[in-house]
């Protein structure tokens, strides 16, 4: 689901900066990272609360706190 849909913008599956930031090692919160992929970022990030399910989303956020490892 990542690589589909998030790999293009932040780069070798979120561990480095590419039209995105880097997702490995985020300092935002769990939050704040629900909220940015639900609502995006004007300008920067579209949208997905209407593509993903609250599930999903769960999915992405526990796979972008696994970079960490």
């Amino acid at each position: 689901m990542f690589s589909s849909t998030c790999g293009f913008c932040h780069q070798d599956g979120g561990r480095h900066a590419g039209r995105g930031p880097k997702l490995s090692k985020s300092e935002k919160s769990d939050e704040f990272i629900i909220e940015r992929i639900k609502k995006g970022k004007t300008g920067s990030m579209p949208a997905f609360g209407g593509v993903f399910n609250d599930a999903q989303i769960g999915a992405l956020l526990a796979y972008i706190r696994g970079l960490d490892d």
